[in-house]
């Protein structure tokens, strides 16, 4: 079974792994990120354990690097366990992460989207 969430993100709560910014401003921002994608992942199937495939979908077109979103993931997997999709995002839950590029978002211009597509083992 496969579970898709897709997280729409202005570009004032994103993160990177080449990001600056003061602690305070990334924990406003990690918050932000942790609390939209509880919401979106309430009622979502709860799922023992996963793997994870990050599109991440950007406002324009151009040289990206989409393992550089991994702070934006996780914290959106935080949201998702929170939400109680995953008992944890542990390696023991969550085995595999890994990271697509997608195109180029259709949301408001200048904003970012990210879709999780959490791929759960078929239960026997």
């Amino acid at each position: 079974m496969t579970v898709r969430l897709i997280i729409p993100i202005p570009p004032n709560e994103w993160l990177t792994a080449n990001g600056r910014q003061h602690w305070r401003e990334k924990a406003r921002r990690t918050k932000q990120l942790r609390s939209r994608a509880r919401l979106v992942a309430q009622g979502a199937p709860e799922l023992d354990r996963a793997e994870v495939l990050a599109v991440i979908r950007y406002p324009r077109n151009g040289r990206q690097d989409p393992a550089n979103a991994a702070p934006t993931v996780k914290a959106l997997i935080d949201g998702a366990v929170d939400a109680g999709m995953l008992p944890d995002d542990d390696a023991k839950h969550l085995p595999v992460l890994a990271f697509q590029r997608g195109p180029v978002t259709d949301h408001r211009p200048g904003w970012y989207a990210v879709e999780l597509a959490f791929d759960a083992p078929a239960t026997t």
